[in-house]
């Protein structure tokens, strides 16, 4: 598994709704 894909997707997610919020 890839775990700093899935934290990378998590990072940007994060980020948009941080952006949104």
């Amino acid at each position: 598994m890839a775990l700093q894909a899935i934290l990378d997707r998590i990072r940007a997610a994060e980020a948009q709704a941080g952006r949104v919020a």
